[in-house]
């Protein structure tokens, strides 16, 4: 009787493991939803705070638009452990969205010391790691 329960259970949470993993897509509950950030599910930025992302990720912005990291469009890092020439650079695709408007991208490259503006923003790209889907710590502020 013992068996059969842990067998039923064990069961139970992999077919509970399978349909979250099966439904996650890399984005946020309510992406398909319009631009702004009452979209639920959208991780709010604050403004100045560093918040990390990878690829498909959306975050909503104080001025109810949002900002998607689409892609890494080229990498040519150094790995770590690896002795280079040079230390080359990473460029990562981003789109922002506001209400009733077409959407903006922009390319933000590492080591770059200045942020990379987009709309009323500065992306500034704090790290990069070197996974197969790159997390990306950004610091994003208000442009002046």
């Amino acid at each position: 009787m013992i068996r059969h329960l842990t067998l039923a259970l064990l069961c139970l949470a992999m077919t509970t493991a399978c349909s979250s993993a099966g439904s996650n897509t890399g984005k946020t509950p309510g992406d398909g939803a319009a631009s702004g950030t009452d979209a639920p599910g959208v991780r709010q930025v604050v403004p100045g705070q560093p918040i990390d992302m990878v690829p498909g990720d959306r975050v909503g912005l104080p001025d109810h638009s949002t900002l998607r990291y689409v892609e890494v469009e080229s990498d040519s890092r150094c790995p770590p452990g690896v002795q280079c020439i040079q230390a080359g650079e990473a460029r990562l695709q981003f789109e922002l969205t506001r209400a009733g408007a077409a959407a903006e991208r922009a390319v933000v490259v590492s080591g770059k010391p200045t942020p990379t503006r987009l709309g009323a923003w500065n992306l500034h790209l704090l790290a990069l790691d070197f996974s197969d889907a790159p997390k990306a710590t950004l610091r994003i502020d208000g442009a002046p």
